[in-house]
C-alpha cells in the first residue's frame, strides 16, 4: 500500500461515511450535519462558485464525501468528484447517478496530468490533514491546475462556532453522561489557527490569495479561502 492511501485513514473515512441510519449511535450528529451542509455552507459555497468560476469550467471537487453540497452546482461546473473512501463515493453516485466523473483517489497524490482543471474546491478537509501533507495536498493541486486556476477551500478556525459548539458538546457527553471514546468524525489536527500563517502557507506553494472570508454566510463555522495559482 503506498504512503498516500493509509489504511487507517481509510478505514476512519468509510466508517464515517457509512450510514447506518435511524440505529446508528450518531444518529443526532448525522441529521444536525445534514442541514449544516445543506443551510449553511451549500449557499455558501454556491456564492463563491458563481464569483470565481465561469460556466462549464472544469473543476476537481477534491475529497468530495457525500456530495450534498454539489446539487446546485452540478449544471454549472464540470465536476470531477474525488474520494478516497468507497462509501463517500457511493453516496456521490447514488445521488447524481453515473453521468458524472466519480474517481476513487487521493489528494496527497492526484494521478491527473499537469494543468487538468480550471479550479478545485473542497470544504472541511485540509483540517483533517498534517501540516506537511497539507503542503502536498496544495502542490498537488498547484500541479493539475491551468495557469491562472482558482482553488476555493473552505477550512475551519479554532475560533469557529461549531468547533466550540462540538467541544462543548463531547465535554458534556464525557463529563456529565459519562460516554467515553467520543469521536463524531476523525480528528481535526489542523484547524486554521491565523490568516497570516495561511498567507505563508500557501505562498509556499505557489497560490496568492485573493480572498480569506471569515463571516455571517455560514454563522462563522469556516473560513473561506480562494487563491490563485502564481
Amino acid at each position: 500500500m503506498k504512503k498516500s492511501y493509509r489504511v487507517d485513514e481509510i478505514r476512519s473515512w468509510d466508517h464515517y461515511w457509512e450510514g447506518r441510519g435511524i440505529r446508528s449511535k450518531r444518529y443526532a450528529y448525522d441529521l444536525i450535519a445534514t442541514y449544516y451542509r445543506r443551510i449553511l455552507l451549500k449557499p455558501d459555497l454556491n456564492h463563491f462558485i458563481k464569483k470565481y468560476f465561469v460556466k462549464n469550467a472544469k473543476v476537481l471537487h477534491a475529497g468530495c464525501g457525500g456530495g450534498e453540497v454539489d446539487s446546485d452546482i452540478q449544471n454549472y461546473l464540470k465536476i470531477t468528484a474525488l474520494d478516497f473512501s468507497q462509501n463517500a463515493l457511493k453516496k456521490y453516485k447514488k445521488r447524481y447517478g453515473g453521468s458524472k466523473s466519480i474517481v476513487l483517489g487521493d489528494i496527497r497524490n492526484l494521478k491527473f496530468d499537469k494543468s487538468s482543471f480550471d479550479g478545485i474546491y473542497n470544504l472541511g478537509v485540509l483540517e483533517h490533514f498534517e501540516i506537511s501533507d497539507i503542503e502536498n495536498i496544495l502542490n498537488n493541486f498547484h500541479r493539475v491546475l491551468k495557469k491562472d486556476g482558482t482553488i476555493i477551500i473552505f477550512w475551519p478556525p479554532e475560533y469557529g462556532i461549531s468547533v466550540f459548539v462540538f467541544k462543548a458538546l463531547i465535554f458534556v457527553l464525557k463529563y456529565i453522561f459519562f460516554i467515553r471514546n467520543v469521536e463524531f468524525h476523525p480528528p481535526e489536527v489542523s484547524r486554521l489557527r491565523s490568516k497570516k500563517r495561511t498567507e505563508v502557507l500557501f505562498k509556499k506553494c505557489g497560490f496568492r490569495i485573493i480572498e480569506y472570508y471569515f463571516g455571517w454566510r455560514d454563522l462563522f463555522t469556516n473560513v473561506a479561502i480562494v487563491a490563485k495559482k502564481s
